[in-house]
């Protein structure tokens, strides 16, 4: 069965037209300096200004949508906020009615809107479904349908199974799995797979045979017919130039459907760009690592942006009878040098579509132009956009060599970086000892996606002995934020305890408080509220207590702690973990 695969995308500064301050800054800035943040406010008669809000929901399970259970969603909500002249009185509204989805996959009811890959065209974000041979455009959580694609030479009444997607000299490469199909007896039955489309931005679509380039290709590898190579992976490359596939299955004796579960290829295949000459390069384990799992076999894969495509990342499925599906995400090298082993992610994708926990999404900030936020689960960093979650970076969670993704939980920029951070305490086992101090390490970003991991384990716990929470005591951070106008810090924890940690006197641990003060609610987000010098907050609380529906709170206080708007909940049982002026 095959899901939705998501596509890593380059994080390219884009034009913002008709913005005339965006456009005064770029004449002025350096190439260093990052697209200002944009904000939109209204000014009233009474001298009150109202600020157009935008949150974000961590749904935790809930992401799994009631209709399809292999669908993951977070939801944003438009609010406004407004504060009086004399900044002393806030309000805010909230439009329920402009809830909306963000969806991070499509996938199957019966066996249609089987999608397999994803690909950005001329501006539309595409997706093949593998059924109908439908290629639709995804756009605001919709499936539109843009061209049907017929199988074979394209005169044939059946869809094509499209497996991948990818752009070369301005068209749109469409191709299967790029091998005949046999009978029982070995006789082939179908070579409509071995045909491969390629569109126009007009919606043309022509068809191309590529029997003799699979059949070259496979051979050059060393599985001859009747042996076999499949792909599902593949991609041009325009910096070097070259064509590069990454074959699902590689087999040299004649199909058969329970040997074929574990006929996984682990070779990269370098083609030029006319395709006549291939070179078969080997993804090789690091030293000391266990067997190639031959069930496991690559389904999609990217370049690493800014690279200069030396470095892929690779999903690899696994599906063997009796056993639910599995994905795994690798790093290496054209060289076929790996660089991140094997990691399993939440049952099977392709792309970066998970199935588990997903779009957990903990925070919202604005950098360098684009509305990012981080999947608490899954350790990716996603672009908001249109309605879609676009995979950004991956965040290894510790010291980046991790094989776990980083649980993010706040975010913020400081000098043209981006900093992303955790819970910020160590985690302890039954008995109290430590087993991770990962959350202690943080990410700092530059606006083209260079990651580095830095040790915060000393300011963490500087920070809550001052505050009278030492270990085995702790402070939970999920709402963090540097300010530029008073270059300071400012951190509002989560949670606050002088006692070791228990999950279930965790739940009322708010920092800071008596117990009429609720307990049970923590900071989970703030932004400070604009041109109010960063004096004024606007925050969100959550409450998370077993056997009971989440809730969220907004609050507004000064930097000094007194509070202009008591805690207010926000309608519905969301749990919302980010808060943004736009």
């Amino acid at each position: 069965m095959k899901v939705l695969a998501w596509y890593i995308t380059t994080a390219k500064v884009r034009k913002l037209e008709n913005t005339f301050s965006v456009a005064q800054e770029r004449s002025r800035a350096g190439k260093n300096k990052i697209i200002p943040r944009s904000i939109t406010k209204t000014v009233h008669s009474n001298g009150s200004i109202t600020y157009n809000l935008l949150a974000v929901t961590d749904m935790d399970e809930a992401g799994r949508e009631a209709k399809d259970k292999y669908n993951w969603r977070a939801v944003t909500r438009k609010g406004a906020l407004t504060i009086s002249r004399d900044k002393k009185t806030v309000t805010v509204n909230w439009l329920e009615s402009s809830d909306k989805n963000i969806t991070s996959g499509l996938n199957y009811k019966g066996r249609a809107m089987e999608l397999s890959d994803l690909l950005e065209y001329n501006g539309h974000l595409l997706s093949p479904d593998d059924k109908t041979g439908m290629l639709y455009e995804i756009e605001d959580g919709k499936a539109i349908p843009w061209v049907f694609l017929n199988s074979g030479p394209g005169n044939t009444t059946k869809g094509m199974k499209a497996e991948w997607l990818t752009v070369k000299d301005g068209l749109l490469y469409v191709g299967g799995h790029g091998t005949e199909y046999r009978n029982k007896t070995g006789a082939v039955v179908s070579e409509d797979s071995m045909w491969i489309k390629t569109i126009t931005k007009t919606g043309e679509v022509k068809s191309e045979n590529w029997k003799d380039i699979y059949t070259k290709m496979r051979d050059k590898a060393g599985y001859s017919a009747p042996g076999y190579l499949t792909h599902e992976a593949a991609q041009w490359s325009e910096t070097r130039q070259k064509w590069y596939f990454l074959p699902r299955k590689a087999s040299r004796t004649i199909y058969n459907e329970t040997e074929d579960e574990r006929k996984g290829a682990h070779i990269l295949i370098e083609a030029d760009p006319e395709l006549t000459e291939f070179k078969v390069i080997y993804v090789k384990n690091p030293k000391g690592s266990r067997k190639d799992h031959p069930e496991r076999g690559f389904s999609a894969f990217d370049f690493i942006p800014n690279t200069d495509d030396e470095l892929i990342v690779a999903i690899k499925s696994k599906e063997v009878s009796g056993f639910p599906p599995e994905s795994y995400i690798t790093v290496f090298k054209v060289d076929g040098q790996v660089l991140v082993p094997d990691q399993i992610l939440d049952r099977n994708l392709k792309g970066l579509n998970y199935k588990g926990r997903a779009m957990e999404l903990s925070d919202l900030s604005e950098f360098n132009g684009h509305l990012l936020s981080p999947d608490d689960k899954t350790g990716v960093l996603y672009e908001i956009k249109d309605g879609k979650a676009i995979p950004w970076v991956f965040l290894n969670s510790g010291p980046g060599n991790t094989t776990q993704g980083m649980k993010a939980e706040w975010s913020t920029v400081k000098k043209d970086l981006l900093y992303v951070g955790g819970h910020g305490t160590e985690y302890r086992n039954k008995s109290g000892h430590v087993v991770s101090e990962d959350s202690m390490w943080i990410k700092i970003f530059t606006k083209v996606g260079e990651v580095r991991s830095k040790n915060w384990k000393k300011v963490y716990s500087r920070m809550r002995n001052k505050a009278g929470y030492r270990k085995p005591g702790y402070l939970t951070h999920e709402a963090v934020q540097w300010s530029p106008i008073r270059r300071k810090w400012y951190f509002l924890p989560r949670k606050a305890s002088t006692t070791i940690y228990n999950e279930t006197e965790d739940e009322m641990k708010k920092a800071f408080c008596d117990r009429k003060d609720h307990p049970e609610r923590g900071f989970s987000a703030f932004d400070f509220i604009p041109y109010t010098y960063d004096e004024l907050i606007v925050a969100i609380k959550s409450k998370e207590v077993t056997g009971s529906p989440p809730e969220s709170y907004i609050t507004v206080f000064n930097v000094n702690g007194r509070i202009l708007l008591p805690d207010q909940k926000l309608d519905g049982n969301l749990k919302f973990e980010g808060i943004y002026f736009v």
